[in-house]
């Protein structure tokens, strides 16, 4: 049985999934890691690239577009990793993300999940982390998940390691959903079980090489006046 599986949803990611998978397979220490690499619909070059690549421990499924929840979920259930993790492709792990957060979770046997600190890029280039990540020591139990997240929002998709057997048993993410599926997930999950934290800065979120690419901002002010238009009757 492999340690870890990581699930990749892939829709039009060419511009940064081979960094994605770069941070993957640089990872330090000796585990056996599989990739699954769920193609959303994608219409550039993206699974190319993925073919393209040595490594081959890394698996591909295609599917019509569906989002991202039923794109990780297909992962899920696919997984032969003991435990899983969840990465989108426009973002990274730091060098010790897989060695720091299973050997959390095998030091820790009553945790199901354990999350990382991370790192978010902004638009504008910027870089920022949640408030307050310095005042810990080191790795811990949490006590209460609930009044932790809504003190720290310590968790989100990258993040997070889990093991299979009970992300299984929470029954996947809910596909219905486009946005906050995650968010809502993460809720269903701290049900099933005690969660950790590790609070160092080990994943990092960085899509602004594909937002400058697709004019992201000025595509959602086109958009948001069509809106308008649409609801008012009116030029905007």
């Amino acid at each position: 049985m492999k340690d870890l599986t990581v699930i990749i949803p892939v829709y039009n990611a060419a511009l940064l999934i081979d960094r994605c998978l770069d941070s993957i397979f640089s990872q330090r220490g000796e585990y056996q890691i599989e990739v699954i690499c769920v193609n959303d619909g994608s219409t550039d070059d993206s699974v190319e690239r993925i073919q393209r690549r040595q490594e081959t421990s890394i698996r591909l499924i295609t599917q019509q577009n569906s989002g991202p929840a039923s794109a990780r979920n297909k992962g899920i259930f696919a997984a032969e990793g003991r435990c899983i993790a969840f990465l989108d492709a426009d973002d990274y792990w730091m060098p010790d993300f897989v060695e720091r957060t299973l050997g959390f979770l095998h030091a820790h046997r009553e945790c199901i999940a354990v999350s990382v600190g991370q790192r978010h890029i902004t638009m504008s280039g910027e870089s920022v982390k949640p408030d307050g990540i310095e005042n810990f020591d080191g790795p811990m139990v949490l006590g209460d998940f609930f009044e932790f997240w809504a003190k720290y929002n310590h968790i989100c998709t990258g993040s997070i390691v889990i093991r299979t057997e009970a992300a299984c048993r929470a029954g996947g993410q809910r596909e219905d959903l486009r946005i906050c599926e995650d968010l809502e997930y993460w809720a269903l999950l701290a049900t099933y079980g005690t969660v950790g934290f590790i609070p160092e800065v080990l994943f990092v979120s960085d899509g602004l090489k594909v937002t400058q690419k697709i004019g992201w901002v000025e595509k959602n002010k086109k958009d948001g006046r069509r809106h308008l238009q649409w609801r008012t009757g009116k030029k905007g």
